[in-house]
């Protein structure tokens, strides 16, 4: 239920919540900082559905051969999962950084 809701988030667009996030950003004195544009982007809605389901197509008998020899999940984690994954967590960060830029700086004219 919790994820549905996180991930309801894409269908709101980002325009709706500039002035609340202005006000937030207000109230904690983060206005006219690089930190008022870098952390709205920290929690990418898209990416983290694109990394939730990386994570929950990767092998289970994987994790359960390492956990057979010995390993932690820390250690399934760091030296597993995320090697694995690696091709989806750069795609996520470039999906991240085209829509920011995008967003700063207008979609770009393709056709002149």
């Amino acid at each position: 239920m919790l994820f549905l809701l996180y991930l309801s988030q894409m269908m709101i667009p980002s325009q709706l919540t500039l002035i609340p996030r202005f006000v937030i950003f207000s109230a904690v004195g983060l206005v006219n900082t690089h930190w008022a544009l870098i952390l709205p982007k920290v929690v990418a809605v898209s990416a983290t559905f694109m990394m939730r389901q990386a994570f929950l197509g990767t092998s289970e008998e994987l994790r359960e051969a390492a956990k057979i020899d010995g390993a932690s999940e820390f250690r399934i984690f760091y030296q597993i999962m995320v090697p694995i994954t690696n091709s989806h967590h750069c795609s996520g960060m470039y999906h991240t950084v085209c829509k920011f830029l995008e967003q700063l700086h207008g979609s770009p004219d393709l056709y002149q």
